[in-house]
């Protein structure tokens, strides 16, 4: 019996790791044969994988999906939600010295106060802009994931029809965002 009687017989993972095994064994030949160093380890290991990570708002803008107040709103909301969901008394941590100097608002205040009032504000703006979304939970969960969280659409549901819904209510919730920050003078 020769091998290509016995070829038929295999599975095709079987027939798949055969070819493998072949083009490995003609790039090793082909690297002995330029004079470079034959690797210990399979080809397909040396490859490193490069990983660029994009959030859910710029993977969006970067296909051309929201437009520029659409992004500016989605991030200005983000910071808000980031900043919402701080436990109470957290201390945002620095290595600068974010002594409040001048004669503004902030200017003899500790900075335990100046942070704790900005958390304080931060909250009550983000619930300003969800009531601006008729506090829709479909629009809101949009936001908080896409913006806040930095989700694409196909991280929430990997379903196409699903993943487009999504999309549309937070372009529906952004121009809703945009309306109340324009209308409420923030930001500057």
């Amino acid at each position: 019996m020769t091998a290509a009687d016995e070829k038929p017989h295999l599975s095709k993972l079987e027939q798949q790791a055969i070819r493998n095994r072949y083009k490995h064994e003609a790039a090793l030949a082909v690297r002995a044969a330029r004079g470079q160093k034959i690797p210990a380890r399979p080809l397909a290991m040396e490859r490193k994988k490069v990983v660029h990570t994009k959030t859910g708002l710029d993977w969006l803008r970067d296909k051309q999906r929201l437009d520029a107040k659409q992004f500016r709103a989605g991030r200005t909301y983000g910071t808000l939600y980031r900043a919402a969901i701080l436990p109470d008394g957290a201390r945002l941590r620095s290595c600068l010295d974010d002594t409040p100097r001048g004669s503004g608002p902030g200017a003899g205040l500790p900075t335990r106060l100046v942070a704790t009032e900005w958390l304080a504000e931060s909250r009550l703006r983000l619930d300003a802009v969800r009531a601006a979304m008729g506090r829709h939970p479909g629009l809101i969960q949009a936001c908080d994931l896409i913006c806040g969280q930095g989700l694409t659409p196909r991280d929430i549901s990997p379903i196409q029809r699903e993943a487009e819904q999504i999309e549309t209510g937070l372009r529906i919730a952004l121009d809703l965002a945009y309306g109340w920050f324009t209308t409420a003078g923030w930001p500057e």
